[in-house]
């Protein structure tokens, strides 16, 4: 009995393990994490300091939160499926769908998810009263089966694509409080004048998203090269080669300097000098080693330290939404 149990165990935890990894658990807690500091560091002492109380629930947007979640999980498992031919070269090691889990099973828990997404964000647009914020959670589905299936393998569409899902991970909450803000006229009124700097502060970061993301993206098509050639992908390394690849995340890195440069000079000049001193001692630091990185990168470990690196500033930059909420 107690040998049948702790083979039951075993295989539960084997498959949670497969399960996890397949999904990319790290990146969905990052997910998470930039939604809810969005909320509680952007949006919340916005609300605070003008007397409101938001106009989406704290239920509904774990809702929004769940919704992502799944969506984003599905498409990392659409991406696993298309990508078996590349990865066999690039990641063998790290093969799951395959190895520990068929590609049947893969296909229905892709859909298992998508469509828990999708559920969940058309349980939000009627929260909202505009039945077609609920075409966004599907449309975002379909986006991400055609950047697995084709766009990935498109030269530098794929890139472009991904990027901007990872910046509308910040803005679908800016269009959920929006639309619901919209929803209640007195509200919206009341608040319509200043939240014009809730839309700056997520659209800052929507791009500051966006820019990481393609550095990253960019740097991982060099990584993964060799795969990627054998597989007919036409992505920009394999195309044109990975000095113009290299030279594309070298400037996307100097753009995000150049912003971070520009944010300084702004929290200096109004006075806010813990978002000052977070980007002149962890930001651009980090920065400058990334672009040191890049430039000297010659193997395959480089590149994917390099890349490494971005994903460390990405959530570096996320995590300097909370100094908004102590300002």
């Amino acid at each position: 009995m107690m040998t049948v149990f702790s083979g039951n165990m075993s295989g539960i935890r084997k498959s949670s393990g497969v399960f996890f990894r397949l999904v990319r658990w790290p990146n969905l807690l990052i997910i998470i994490l930039t939604q809810y500091l969005v909320r509680h560091c952007l949006f919340m002492p916005f609300y605070s300091n003008s007397g409101l109380q938001p106009a989406f629930p704290e239920s509904w947007f774990a809702l929004l939160v769940l919704s992502t979640v799944l969506i984003a999980a599905g498409g990392y498992v659409i991406n696993d499926l298309y990508d078996q031919t590349s990865d066999r070269m690039n990641r063998s090691g790290r093969m799951t769908i395959g190895i520990h889990i068929t590609p049947e099973a893969a296909r229905w828990l892709y859909l298992a998810l998508s469509l828990g997404g999708i559920i969940a964000g058309g349980a939000l647009a009627v929260r909202v009263r505009d039945l077609a914020i609920g075409l966004i959670f599907p449309g975002i589905v379909i986006l991400l089966w055609f950047y697995s299936s084709h766009y990935k393998r498109v030269y530098l569409l794929g890139n472009v694509v991904i990027s901007l899902l990872s910046a509308m991970v910040i803005m679908i909450c800016w269009v959920l409080e929006f639309y619901a803000l919209r929803s209640d006229p007195m509200l919206f009124a009341s608040v319509a004048p200043r939240f014009r700097n809730l839309t700056m502060l997520s659209s800052g970061y929507a791009m500051f998203a966006f820019i990481i993301s393609m550095v990253r993206e960019v740097i991982k098509d060099i990584e993964d090269v060799r795969g990627d050639a054998a597989a007919g992908y036409q992505t920009l390394p394999v195309v044109s080669g990975i000095t113009p690849a290299r030279c594309l995340a070298v400037v996307m890195t100097l753009l995000i300097m150049l912003m971070a440069t520009g944010a300084l000079m702004y929290f200096f000049g109004h006075d806010l000098m813990v978002l000052f001193w977070y980007f002149t001692l962890v930001i651009l630091p980090f920065l400058i080693f990334l672009l040191i990185r890049i430039i000297r990168a010659k193997s395959r470990d480089d590149f994917h330290y390099a890349g490494n690196i971005a994903k460390v500033i990405m959530v570096a930059g996320v995590l300097s939404m909370q100094l908004f909420s102590i300002i």
